[in-house]
């Protein structure tokens, strides 16, 4: 069950910080973002926010493109815009207006619903 190994996954990633660790933190993140693609989209913000802090900058920025797959509609647009906003932070400095440009994007088309979902995350 791929929701039931990222939540594995994510319980595992404090204990998986250090410098002996670097290793087994990048296999754990490596399999925790190839179950993200197994699980619902509308699912996804909750776990991007669980593995933001640990995500280099080009896994962060790796991210943000996959998430721009994700369907602009319902839930599942709404986690769209909520991703983009979680990733932000996380990209290279260049790249940050543009990526919370495309969350601000994403919010734009969603119903009262959606938007409120998405803004669970959005936190600026």
């Amino acid at each position: 069950d791929p929701q039931a190994r990222c939540h594995a996954t994510l319980a595992l990633l404090p204990l998986l910080e250090g410098p002996d660790m670097a290793l087994a933190l990048d296999i754990a993140l490596t399999g925790a973002l190839n179950d993200l693609g197994e699980i619902p989209p509308y699912a996804w913000p909750s776990y991007v926010e669980r593995l933001a802090p640990h995500l280099a900058t080009t896994a962060a920025e790796d991210l943000v493109e996959q998430v721009g797959q994700m369907a602009d509609t319902g839930r599942d647009g709404a986690a769209k815009a909520a991703c983009f906003a979680i990733l932000a932070p996380r990209v290279s400095p260049g790249n940050r207006e543009q990526v919370r440009y495309l969350a601000q994007l994403a919010l734009q088309d969603l119903g009262p619903d959606e938007q409120a979902y998405a803004r669970i995350y959005i936190r600026d």
